[in-house]
Formats: structure tokens, sequence, C-alpha cells
């Protein structure tokens, strides 16, 4: 499903127009950067498997405001790398397991 719609985003760019909807930035670059950027912590090998679309998130990504606004209300963790990002997954599914163990405590499983 997810490599689905990046063949989508993929097809759209083979064109050569550099943004999605055509030569000009807009609200559908804005609001596809984030769930792109993260394709590869799921796994997606942009340079590889999609290089129209990994050119098109170099471009975004350079933009100033994108930059800025990646960083509300603090760094982006994708800028802090792997190692980081890794040890934020830990620590989110610890967290989530305490809570489902609280719940199952408290209300029992179903």
């Amino acid at each position: 499903m997810l490599t689905r719609l990046y063949s989508v985003l993929e097809r759209q760019l083979s064109d050569g127009k550099p943004y999605l909807i055509g030569n000009d930035y807009s609200v559908a670059d804005i609001a596809s950067v984030g769930w792109v950027w993260g394709g590869p912590l799921l796994g997606i090998k942009l340079k590889e498997e999609f290089p129209h679309v990994a050119a098109w998130l170099d471009r975004v990504l350079v933009r100033p405001a994108v930059d800025r606004g990646v960083d509300v209300p603090d760094v982006n963790s994708l800028k802090k790398g792997a190692e980081y990002l890794q040890i934020q997954l830990e620590e989110s599914r610890k967290w989530i397991r305490e809570g489902m163990k609280s719940d199952n405590e408290k209300f029992g499983a179903k």
C-alpha cells in the first residue's frame, strides 16, 4: 500500500516538472513532504526505487521555509539521524507497552 503512494508520486514527477502539480511549488508539495520524508524509516528506498521522488524531496527540503517549518516546535527528529530515531522508537514502544499493561491491570484483558 505504502509503495503504491510513492509509485503515484514517481509517475507524477516523471514528466520532468519540479513539483507535484507542475512548475510551481504548491500545497500538494507542502502536504506531502512530511510523509514522503519519513518513508525511509519504514523501509522505502527512495533513491533506488523512486528517484524522481527523491529528487523532488531534495528540492523541497532545501527551501528555506520548509527547513524552518520542519523544525516547529523543535528540531525535526529526522534531521537528528538514525541512532536518535532508534532511541526514540524504543522509548515510544516502552511507553505504549507500559500503558497497555496499566490498562490491562485496570480494566482486564478483553
